[in-house]
């Protein structure tokens, strides 16, 4: 068995404990091997547009973050009298 096929079987694993709590959930995973080789997994169960909107919510979340923390940043910068 290639160990791309078990990256996929316990991505699976993981999907089907999921699913016994939760109605919807998407997972996206990355290893990276020696020689420069990166391989990506996803899967996911549930609501095709419940999914999209999950990412869509968490993506705005992560620029929210951002543009917030690169503002108080700027603000630290500015001198006081």
């Amino acid at each position: 068995m290639l160990q791309t096929d078990l990256e996929r079987e316990a991505l699976q694993r993981a999907l089907n404990l999921l699913a016994e709590h939760f109605d919807v959930a998407q997972i996206f995973v990355q290893v990276h091997r020696d020689g420069d080789e990166t391989h990506g997994f996803e899967g996911g169960f549930g609501n095709y547009f419940a999914r999209q909107m999950q990412i869509h919510r968490w993506h705005q979340e992560e620029i929210d973050g951002v543009q917030f923390r690169q503002s108080s940043e700027d603000d630290d910068d500015e001198e006081t009298v």
